[in-house]
């Protein structure tokens, strides 16, 4: 790695862990998350803001609040909108 801050790189110029008090963003390692990004709770990873993060798995199929194995039930899964756009009330598109 050619950077200082980083702990673990995937290419000379990439890094995929930045080091302690450091945030990764776009394989770059940042004192703090650029604007228009906030740090993910539990990681020191930058997320774009209105970004949303990984859909969940699949619910279990229902139907009428009953699991079900049937053809009409439904199933669901969610992606989390980033804390910061919730905490700033940011209309995301």
């Amino acid at each position: 790695c050619r950077s200082p801050s980083c702990e673990s790189c995937f290419s000379r110029d990439f890094c995929m862990k930045c080091k302690d008090k450091f945030y990764l963003y776009k394989g770059q390692c940042f004192r703090q998350c650029p604007a228009g990004t906030a740090a993910q709770p539990g990681t020191r990873e930058c997320q774009e803001t209105c970004e949303p993060g990984p859909w969940s798995e699949w619910s279990a199929c229902t139907h009428e609040s009953r699991t079900c194995g049937c053809k009409w039930g439904v199933e669901t899964r969610v992606r989390e909108v980033p804390e910061a756009a919730r905490d700033e009330r940011t209309a995301c598109p």
